[in-house]
């Protein structure tokens, strides 16, 4: 998926508390941010997308997003998506 949306954008950046390092070229064209959640990481974001299970975190991102007026995805939770995302293939 990462791939797929790097062809929209030059400026697309993927947070991560593992490590991105897998020793295949999925991260080409992405910055990689390797550390925990901050509610400063969304500022001057245009969209964002969760896949967490943390509820308090998807909580804190989902209305962070709002407020800035962010288009936000919450992956776990569709009533809390502002777009969405098709197959890629």
């Amino acid at each position: 998926m990462l791939r797929y949306l790097s062809t929209f954008t030059d400026n697309l950046y993927y947070l991560t508390q593992d490590d991105p390092d897998d020793g295949n070229d999925l991260y080409g064209g992405v910055t990689v941010m390797k550390k925990d959640y901050e509610r400063g990481d969304l500022y001057g974001m245009d969209y964002v997308i969760s896949v967490l299970k943390d509820q308090g975190v998807n909580e804190d991102i989902y209305v962070t997003c709002r407020t800035l007026g962010i288009r936000v995805h919450i992956s776990t939770e569709p009533k809390r998506c502002d777009f969405f995302l098709g197959d890629p293939d």
